[in-house]
């Protein structure tokens, strides 16, 4: 994706079907770049256990953003920028 002149840099986290309407409207915001998506790996999902990625992950990729799929986040393991 090619970065927005004055956008907002963004990296956004979810996983659940709610958050996808947070998604689209920071994807389609004028002055908000999504600058990566940090969501869940594919869990298994119904009586066969079939991999599939969360909501928030799907439609990530369905947009077009850079994913990243971790399993946890540790407060104390998050690097800040100077």
């Amino acid at each position: 994706m090619k970065p927005r002149f004055g956008a907002a840099r963004t990296v956004f986290f979810g996983v659940g079907e709610f958050a996808v309407p947070a998604l689209r409207a920071l994807a389609g915001a004028e002055r908000t770049e999504v600058g990566a998506v940090v969501s869940s790996p594919p869990r298994p999902h119904g009586r066969k256990l079939e991999l599939r990625a969360s909501p928030v992950a799907a439609e990530a990729r369905r947009l077009g953003l850079e994913l990243a799929e971790v399993e946890a986040i540790a407060l104390n393991s998050v690097e800040t920028a100077g």
